[in-house]
């Protein structure tokens, strides 16, 4: 790999908090620029601490974190990452204003810059009309994008989010994906960890799932869906009769019918619906067709379904 590729490699990592449970366990990965990782799992699978440990705001029990000193501070790390956490992390003394503004400062930006720099994060998750109130008049969800837009004030080049859509709508969480699907298009590292599978389908590029403390699974999100979510449901809505013998022509071609009206049948990923069609030509009138394509949500639920995983 291109030393100038890699962004944070961790080696054997580990986190054990009592004699007999690990938080996490044996976390080999390798995290690279220009990624959108979806970090996916379980309650208790470990995805917090493994967050935690790569931000460095928890002490390995064994095992490395590296930052490649070409891309990240080693000596100063913070400067160059983006972290906001699951549970919330404000100064409740200050304003809005005055807790992404002291972000900003923190990272090293002077005054006007950093003024700068913090009207832009507030009206980024949508809070510039709230600047100057204090956080405990703002709802949960508004709490949530302070620390959301102090975790991006500085412009990190290491994004690293710990379920940042709970509590914000929909429209919020939309733009916030978007914008860190933006940045790792520049080149910056974005790691989410959330629930919300089938945003984050549409946004990242990588899956990483974890169980128990351990990586069950680290690969491209289309190689994943093909593995676990490699089946799809065609419906095809038709004016006339399917005989025995069209309908066998059909089931040779499929996975499997079942439907016969409409007609529904299973077929692999990425299958031909041309190819069904050109079978249905001239014998009957095809009206409409529609695919239910399964997306990360559902291929999650078949690994772990598969692995035995809850």
């Amino acid at each position: 790999m291109n030393k100038n590729q890699w962004v944070i490699q961790t080696n054997n990592l580990g986190k054990q908090y009592n004699s007999e449970n690990w938080a996490i366990r044996g976390i080999n990965i390798t995290l690279k620029k220009g990624e959108f990782v979806a970090l996916i799992g379980s309650n208790g699978a470990g995805k917090s601490t493994f967050i935690h440990s790569i931000c460095g705001l928890l002490e390995p029990t064994v095992g490395e974190v590296y930052y490649n000193s070409e891309q990240i501070d080693n000596k100063n790390p913070f400067y160059n990452i983006g972290w906001s956490s699951q549970r919330q992390v404000i100064d409740w003394y200050l304003s809005v204003y005055d807790n992404v503004f002291l972000g900003a400062r923190l990272a090293g930006y002077s005054k006007a810059a950093a003024h700068e720099k913090t009207l832009e994060s507030l009206e980024l998750v949508g809070l510039k009309e709230y600047t100057y109130r204090q956080p405990d008049a703002l709802s949960g969800g508004q709490q949530q994008r302070v620390q959301i837009a102090r975790s991006l004030v500085h412009n990190p080049f290491v994004i690293i989010l710990d379920e940042p859509t709970t509590g914000l709508d929909a429209e919020s969480s939309e733009k916030l994906l978007s914008y860190l699907h933006l940045r790792s298009r520049e080149g910056a590292l974005v790691v989410v960890s959330s629930h919300d599978l089938a945003l984050l389908e549409t946004y990242c590029d990588r899956v990483l799932l974890l169980s128990d403390g351990t990586i069950l699974a680290s690969e491209n999100k289309e190689e994943f869906l093909t593995r676990f979510a490699g089946e799809e449901i065609i419906c095809i809505d038709y004016e006339g009769e399917i005989n025995k013998i069209l309908l066998d022509t059909i089931k040779a071609n499929c996975i499997s019918i079942i439907a016969n009206y409409p007609l529904e049948i299973k077929v692999r990923r990425g299958f031909s619906i041309g190819d069904i069609i050109s079978i249905l030509e001239g014998h009957v009138r095809v009206i409409d067709v529609k695919r239910n394509l399964p997306g990360l949500r559902e291929a999650y639920l078949s690994f772990t379904k598969k692995k035995g995983v809850v």
